[in-house]
């Protein structure tokens, strides 16, 4: 479904939706009660800043991104402009970065967005959204091969490395809008499967992660989001008073 904003709007309604993506990322791994360690603006990963996300020996690096029109697709012109903000050529340099700092990590570089892909690019992935083993491994021909081979240029990388970075990408992309996410949330993550069905949690949530996001270097873990509900329940679980009247008196009657 498409969501039409005010012109100039697609940047404010681009950082609430990357803050909402990382809030779904944490509260399913939350549920699942698998470890992580959520990076927001990481500072260490280039220009794969968004949300980085560490669970045991994976590394998750995500470049969020918006769209007012969710009908648009990312052609393979926006991957071969080294000035666009989705070039390969700048994700080739973030990945070189992130393995030359955790080599013994496995790392997946994410491009999530509620865009889609034009059906030239489309017709090199497979259905999870990574470069198919033909495109990986150089066995197709015609305008595959073609593109293959510009982007393998504008990447910049090794033969080798750009083999190796073809099979570390994904595209996690036709995401739900920013309101389906929000509900999704609301509905599916904190009333269906945490019981929560407050107003008030999600959006103290949300504010947390805005929050880490523009002040916290610090990583947002299980231990966070279990200290978060707690205070945010308790909060909620205020005594009730009810008022007396010390003028009426009641008068016993025995049934002696």
């Amino acid at each position: 479904m498409s969501e039409v904003g005010k012109r100039g709007s697609s940047r404010r309604k681009g950082d609430e939706y990357q803050d909402n993506i990382a809030l779904r990322l944490a509260l399913k791994a939350y549920i699942d009660r698998k470890p992580f360690d959520m990076f927001l603006e990481y500072e260490k990963s280039g220009n794969l800043d968004d949300i980085v996300m560490f669970q045991g020996s994976d590394i998750s690096a995500y470049q969020v991104k918006y769209a007012i029109n969710s009908l648009e697709n990312y052609d393979t012109a926006d991957l071969l402009d080294p000035e666009s903000p989705v070039s390969f050529k700048k994700f080739a340099a973030s990945w070189q970065i992130m393995k030359q700092r955790f080599p013994e990590r496995n790392l997946t570089v994410c491009l999530c967005s509620n865009r889609g892909l034009s059906s030239a690019l489309l017709d090199l992935v497979d259905v999870e959204g990574r470069f198919s083993c033909e495109v990986i491994e150089e066995r197709r021909r015609g305008e595959a091969k073609k593109l293959r081979s510009e982007l393998a240029s504008i990447s910049g990388l090794e033969t080798d490395s750009f083999t190796e970075f073809l099979r570390n990408f994904k595209f996690v992309l036709r995401q739900p809008t920013l309101s389906e996410i929000e509900q999704y949330i609301r509905t599916v993550l904190l009333d269906k499967e945490l019981g929560l069905s407050d107003d008030s949690i999600f959006l103290d949530l949300k504010n947390a992660i805005k929050n880490n996001a523009i002040f916290s270097r610090e990583a947002i873990t299980t231990q966070t989001i279990d200290n978060l509900l707690e205070r945010l329940q308790s909060q909620l679980l205020t005594p009730q008073v009810f008022p007396v009247d010390r003028e009426c008196k009641m008068k016993c009657v025995s049934y002696r």
